[in-house]
């Protein structure tokens, strides 16, 4: 459900997935290849191999081209003001439901507004600036912002973050 932001003709709706709930997300590492850009998480809740530094982690992978911004969380602001509902719509969502998700689809942005201004996006797209989503994730210390389509997500168990970047650095080039 699409909830009407207080910032102008900006909407907001929780995006599911794998990382939605965490409690704590911590964003390990970029790969940029030639044909993608994965971003490496791990869930803080994930303590049992805290020890032998083997973690469960989260791959979310968008094509090369995609534009994507990297934001240090007190910094973030520029984005979390968009997470204020309009009074005017009634309550959609709860303060508290807000604060507790984690992935967000977002339209209207001032960063999407930016990339279409810039004819990045409309030139090689058909449709209107105002249905271009972009995604958000919020990580422990990073908002991760992009525009996208379809992201792909994977879930490599048990395993050192230097070995899930080595797995898609090896097959980089190829996927």
């Amino acid at each position: 459900m699409k909830i009407k932001s207080v910032e102008k003709d900006v909407y907001f709706e929780k995006w599911k997935t794998p990382l939605g709930n965490a409690r704590r997300i911590g964003l390990s590492g970029i790969l940029q290849t030639a044909g993608h850009t994965h971003f490496f998480f791990t869930v803080d809740d994930d303590v049992k191999n805290f020890k032998k530094k083997k973690w469960d982690i989260h791959v979310l992978t968008i094509g090369q081209s995609w534009p994507f911004r990297v934001i240090e969380e007190g910094y973030a602001k520029c984005v979390g003001r968009y997470f204020h509902q309009d009074p005017s719509q009634g309550k959609k969502v709860s303060a508290t439901s807000i604060i507790g998700h984690n992935t967000w689809k977002l339209w209207g942005t001032n960063f999407i507004q930016e990339l279409d201004l810039g004819k990045g996006l409309s030139i090689y797209m058909d449709i209107p600036r105002r249905d271009i989503v972009g995604y958000l994730v919020q990580a422990r210390n990073e908002w991760i912002e992009f525009v996208s389509g379809p992201p792909r997500w994977q879930l490599l168990k048990n395993v050192t973050i230097q070995a899930a970047i080595q797995r898609y650095l090896d097959k980089g080039y190829s996927s």
